[in-house]
């Protein structure tokens, strides 16, 4: 009944003149983006966030020009284009609001961490980017890049990233309300007090990348051109490429199709430093590093990050070039101080050998961490590295586990290896033989080295699995293959001593000969014996006074004391 007379009311009203039509009150959508009349200040977000939307949220300011609060209803949708959208917040003064039983989940997340003001009564969740299912590690890595660099620009606890990199993408990490307090993600409006923030680490108090220049305007036909460059020629790492282009691998360039494509692109386009670089890099994948050096200088010299640090990169390999490691530093280290990825991983590796610059540890820890930041896999494996052994900065196992686990999310060998050692000695974790087992296995068949001889060393001698010389000696093969110095060592003595596996004099003198060659000072030592006491071999002093000699060399004392016995000091 009530329902009736509510609609015989309005059916049978008079419209007043200037008052609105029912279809004037209706509220307008746009896309997910709906604008209701009668709240001109509010826009709402209000489903996925679809490949479009960037148009949509134009138009919804269109239609509600005075409108300075955004609330927020999403499961996310598209990673890019909400970057877009979150990025257009960041310069404009909007609030965003999570209401009460709404969700902003995913991608909607940057949206609302762009607000000015940010106020959460519903739900608020992240995770991972994307996943290593999908097998397109240069755009998952990508993505990540330009995720962090929109976080540092939001002013972010750092916290939240490594929450997002720790989160599989099949699942959601819903900030409770200690968290929403802790990371202060409830910033001004409704906040119940001053957000008490974490005291700041160092890497906090950084100050912001420098930024590169403006993209210059082109003409419709010289963007067209600039995309298709982009799409055979670009960097999965630079910033610079179009919106949607994933960018590809240097072993992916087809040269014969990137050369003319960003020649055309700068006959159009005289002087942009984006296509000057990306040509560079197609001319470096043909073989023709001069003229690719003249192309990295000119965008180099327009501060372009990827110019710069291609030209680093030039100078440490002398690729077009002469080698010059100091000219190599300083150009990383400009692409660095923009937030470029690589050029950070770099300058790190460099501070930590003293390659063009003072050896500094803690210097390389700080570029590992920049880099680790932005989820690159190889510097978050070696900033978990310095962290485990405490190399540079203060030793926390816990810490080196935490960056070792984003490493190992994106497949990373190193990583798979050094987080299996933390679980089979319990350092920084639980001690988990079955999951260190299980990620020296992962490593093992990427062929890492060290994590084959692991494998072997655990079967040899039964620790933490049920002894098995034959896996031993299939893994010690592996590794051996490669070179690696420990397993042939391993193997020489598992066949020189017999005992599980079938005693073999020659293929044990083999193995040690190969270990002994590359300088490891126990097979050194022990091949010595050999030939000092005829085990195999017929006696022979020379011999083993040379083996002898080249152990005690690097420090063996127990080399050194035979020597001294027999007065061939």
């Amino acid at each position: 009944m009530v329902r009736a007379l509510l609609f015989g009311l309005v059916a049978g009203a008079v419209l007043l003149p200037g008052a609105l039509s029912v279809a004037d009150a209706a509220p307008k959508r746009f896309g997910p983006f709906v604008v209701d009349s009668d709240q001109p200040s509010v826009i709402r977000l209000d489903g996925q966030i679809g490949a479009l939307d960037q148009f949509s949220f134009d138009d919804a300011r269109d239609a509600a020009p005075n409108a300075r609060t955004l609330m927020l209803d999403s499961p996310g949708g598209n990673l890019i284009i909400a970057l877009g959208i979150a990025d257009r917040l960041l310069q404009s003064d909007f609030k965003t609001v999570i209401p009460q039983n709404s969700v902003c989940l995913s991608a909607c997340a940057f949206l609302f961490l762009a607000g000015r003001e940010r106020e959460v009564e519903g739900r608020l969740g992240v995770h991972q980017v994307a996943s290593t299912d999908s097998g397109d590690f240069a755009f998952a890595q990508a993505a990540l890049s330009r995720v962090a660099r929109f976080l540092q620009k939001a002013d972010t606890n750092p916290e939240i990233l490594a929450i997002m990199l720790a989160t599989p993408a099949d699942q959601m990490h819903i900030f409770d309300r200690d968290e929403i307090t802790r990371f202060g993600l409830d910033r001004g409006g409704r906040s119940p007090g001053p957000v008490e923030r974490p005291t700041p680490q160092p890497e906090e108090q950084r100050p912001q990348p420098k930024q590169q220049p403006e993209a210059p305007v082109l003409t419709a036909a010289a963007e067209a051109a600039f995309r298709a460059c982009a799409e055979v020629a670009a960097s999965p790492f630079d910033a610079a490429r179009p919106a949607g282009v994933a960018g590809v691998g240097n072993d992916q360039i087809d040269a014969s199709r990137a050369i003319p494509a960003c020649q055309k692109a700068l006959d159009l386009a005289p002087g942009d430093a984006r296509v000057e670089s990306m040509l560079g890099r197609s001319l470096q994948r043909a073989g023709r590093d001069q003229e690719a050096v003249a192309m990295f200088r000119k965008a180099a010299e327009q501060q372009n990050a990827f110019g710069e640090y291609s030209l680093g990169l030039s100078y440490a390999y002398g690729r077009g070039v002469g080698t010059d490691n100091d000219e190599a530093a300083r150009w990383y280290r400009l692409a660095a101080d923009r937030g470029y990825v690589e050029a950070q991983y770099n300058l790190a590796i460099f501070y930590a050998n003293g390659t063009g610059v003072p050896q500094d540890g803690a210097a390389a820890a700080d570029w590992y961490r920049r880099a680790a930041e932005q989820g690159y896999p190889a510097a978050q494996s070696n900033l978990g590295l310095m962290l485990a052994y405490g190399t540079g900065v203060p030793k926390d196992e816990a810490a080196a586990a935490r960056w070792y686990k984003l490493a190992v999310d994106q497949g990373y060998s190193n990583a798979q290896y050094g987080l299996g050692l933390l679980y089979h000695t319990g350092a920084g974790v639980p001690k988990n033989d079955v999951e260190a087992l299980r990620l020296f296995r992962l490593a093992a068949e990427q062929e890492d080295t060290t994590a084959q001889y692991q494998l072997g060393l655990m079967y040899a001698t039964g620790d933490g699995v049920p002894k098995d010389p034959k896996q031993a000696e299939r893994w010690y093969r592996r590794s051996a293959a490669k070179g690696y110095s420990l397993a042939q060592y391993a193997l020489g003595y598992m066949f020189k001593a017999g005992g599980d596996a079938p005693k073999n004099d020659a293929e044990g003198l083999r193995f040690l000969r190969l270990a002994a060659d590359q300088g490891y000072a126990p097979a050194q030592y022990y091949l010595g014996n050999i030939f000092l006491t005829g085990d195999g071999v017929a006696k022979d002093q020379t011999e083993a006074v040379r083996w002898y000699r080249k152990a005690a060399e690097q420090g063996d004392d127990k080399a050194r004391d035979i020597l001294q016995r027999l007065g061939k000091l």
